[in-house]
């Protein structure tokens, strides 16, 4: 156990092999999580970044999703972004945009965001994701991704 923790570790830091600290087989290129002092404070939601005129926008939530969101944002909020965003089994993962297999959520940002480079994402509720931009503690709510294809799973069941 303590060598995979020491894999992804070096992983997330910019290591020489950054395919070693996948975490459970996840394909996607995993990117440095953001560090500083505002990662040990609670996670914070802010609405400011919201894509409303997107393919993903949050106001397309069907009711029962909505409720799975809020309960889980606010279990969110009770963590640290540090925990959230590092560790052994991450519940937030940033990604580098360049690598998404998906092209229309790179020309999403490219139109609607100047073309940032990153992006980062929950884990929700089985295939659901919520997708935004993270400074310090603060995640910027961007997408909402109700089947898993902004940045699909090669994953079987996810």
């Amino acid at each position: 156990m303590r060598n995979k923790q020491a894999r992804i570790s070096k992983a997330t830091r910019g290591g020489k092999n950054p395919q070693k600290g996948r975490v459970r087989g996840d394909k996607a290129p995993v990117i440095a999580a953001p560090t500083g002092p505002d990662m040990n404070q609670p996670l914070r939601f802010r609405f400011d970044q919201v894509d409303v005129g997107g393919p993903w926008c949050l106001t397309s939530i069907d009711q029962p999703h909505h409720a799975d969101l809020l309960l889980k944002m606010r279990d969110y909020e009770s963590m640290t972004a540090r925990e959230i965003f590092h560790g052994n089994d991450p519940r937030g993962i940033r990604y580098d945009m360049a690598e998404c297999p998906n092209p229309e959520p790179i020309r999403r940002l490219t139109e609607a965001f100047g073309g940032r480079d990153s992006i980062c994402r929950l884990r929700i509720n089985g295939r659901r994701r919520l997708y935004g931009f993270l400074t310090g503690n603060d995640f910027s709510i961007v997408w909402w991704d109700p089947e898993h294809v902004i940045w699909p799973s090669t994953k079987k069941h996810t």
